[in-house]
């Protein structure tokens, strides 16, 4: 991909992006600027905490209000990729919020996403065996 002759670098943010900012800003052909807010949920099991820790301190809470205020905004969307924590939130929440969850998916109102992190290499045979079947 060509990096434009604008972008001198991918660092920061300098002069010469703010004065491009500025012309296109008042161009009136331009339509505003439109600001999207997705919450997404970003824990790493095994990182600060061990993962059952990490779960029942963090993503259990995180999880359980997504579940609660996804209905009430119907116009909003929230984003998981941490699917281990899903499994273990699934396996012990309430019915009630399973079929919330359940149906919240297939609405938009809920999407997960797959993030996917080798840690070794060890994996990567058996990995590709999984993927493969």
């Amino acid at each position: 991909m060509k990096t434009p002759e604008w972008m001198k670098t991918k660092e920061y943010w300098d002069k010469d992006f703010e004065t491009r900012y500025e012309k296109l800003q008042k161009d009136p052909k331009r339509p505003p600027l439109k600001i999207v807010v997705v919450p997404h949920s970003h824990n790493d099991p095994g990182w600060l905490k061990t993962f059952v820790n990490y779960f029942q301190s963090d993503s259990r809470q995180i999880l359980n209000l997504a579940v609660t205020k996804m209905p009430e905004y119907s116009n909003m969307s929230f984003i998981w990729s941490e699917i281990s924590f899903l499994q273990l939130w699934w396996d012990q929440a309430h019915p009630t919020k399973q079929r919330v969850s359940e149906r919240s998916v297939p609405s938009g109102l809920c999407q997960l996403l797959l993030a996917l992190v080798l840690f070794s290499a060890i994996y990567v045979p058996s990995l590709i065996c999984d993927m493969n079947r």
